[in-house]
């Protein structure tokens, strides 16, 4: 799970711990863990214990499945040709791992797209797995669990580069994603 190399060998052993991994894991190029990053933020480190204590409660919810994942869906790397997916570009962040992630990506960033503010991703895999017989159990919490894993990597992510506004931004969307 997690990170994987052209052998097939991955970083992790389950899915739940390279959710987890996010609190302890080495940042971007060397840079210290998300949590040590945070508490040298203008926001600090308690948004991000307080999304962390969310995921951990949700963790249970993940099923231990092996998909893969692109993990970079709204950089531009998805190409259309009317309203049909043409390319998916950069598999550079690709991960193994639940395939709800991707949707949880959308879901995190919507506020960011005004032009997505009228689509409501979750309601729509819900209503295309339902019309193709697919079950996701815990549909909610896995989607919530991965939506606030994201936002805790990215708020690292956004201090690493001194963005302290997004770091602000993606704290109070981790807040909002999974009310206590």
């Amino acid at each position: 799970f997690g990170g994987w190399r052209a052998d097939g060998t991955t970083t992790r052993a389950t899915w739940r711990a390279q959710l987890l991994g996010v609190a302890t894991d080495p940042g971007t190029r060397g840079a210290p863990p998300s949590r040590e990053l945070l508490e040298a933020s203008p926001t600090g480190a308690v948004p991000f214990d307080e999304g962390y204590a969310r995921l951990r409660r949700l963790v249970d919810f993940c099923p231990e499945v092996r998909h893969l994942i692109h993990d970079d869906l709204i950089n531009f790397n998805v190409l259309v040709d009317g309203d049909r997916i043409s390319a998916v570009l950069d598999w550079g962040s690709s991960v193994y791992g639940d395939f709800l992630y991707d949707l949880a990506k959308l879901v995190f960033y919507q506020p960011w797209f005004p032009q997505w503010r009228n689509i409501d991703f979750a309601a729509e895999a819900r209503a295309h797995y339902d019309a193709v017989g697919v079950a996701v159990p815990h549909f909610a919490e896995r989607l919530s669990c991965y939506a606030i894993r994201i936002g805790l990597s990215d708020m690292a992510y956004s201090a690493f580069r001194k963005r302290w506004e997004q770091v602000a931004a993606k704290a109070r969307r981790v807040l909002e994603i999974a009310p206590t």
